[in-house]
């Protein structure tokens, strides 16, 4: 059983999302990271070309998102806003005919994520730090270096990592 899945997720320029006004729907880019990409490996033998897909198959317990906001490369945060809900319905987006060939029991509420934290990134990607969000007892709280208080407005642009 696989208990844990940490994936991150890119906002490139050439990714066909249509930004929304009030920001990209999370869905939107899982379901881009899915899409069939042509070349990205090309076989090393033969150089012919390659088409790589990702599906996700199994479902783990806990389920942690990177968004990658950063390009190293050309010292660039992307700050656009990626909207996450508090849950998260992966239903959609599964090889349903690999994940219930063993589970015929499973359902749609078996694919549901809850929201239980959120590390964020402020700053600029040379000066910075990082932010927690944790959800405790039905409450969110800040972890913001030595400091702790509730604080449930942290769905913003800043945010990295979302634990579900």
């Amino acid at each position: 059983m696989q208990v844990y899945f940490s994936r991150y997720l890119t906002m490139e320029k050439e990714c066909e999302i249509i930004e929304k006004e009030s920001g990209i729907p999370l869905m939107d880019l899982i379901t881009h990271f899915q899409v069939p990409q042509k070349d990205i490996y090309p076989c090393q033998q033969c150089k012919n070309s390659t088409v790589t897909v990702a599906s996700i198959s199994k479902l783990p317990l806990y389920l942690n998102i990177l968004i990658k906001r950063i390009d190293v490369e050309n010292n660039v945060k992307n700050s656009t806003l990626v909207e996450y809900p508090d849950v998260l319905n992966m239903y959609q987006v599964v090889d349903r005919e690999k994940l219930f060939s063993f589970e015929s029991e499973t359902k749609e509420d078996d694919c549901k994520y809850e929201l239980y934290a959120v590390n964020e990134h402020r700053g600029s990607v040379s000066d910075g730090h990082y932010v927690s969000y944790v959800k405790v007892e039905g409450d969110w709280y800040c972890f913001d270096e030595g400091s702790v208080f509730k604080d449930s407005k942290f769905k913003n642009h800043n945010s990295l990592i979302l634990f579900y």
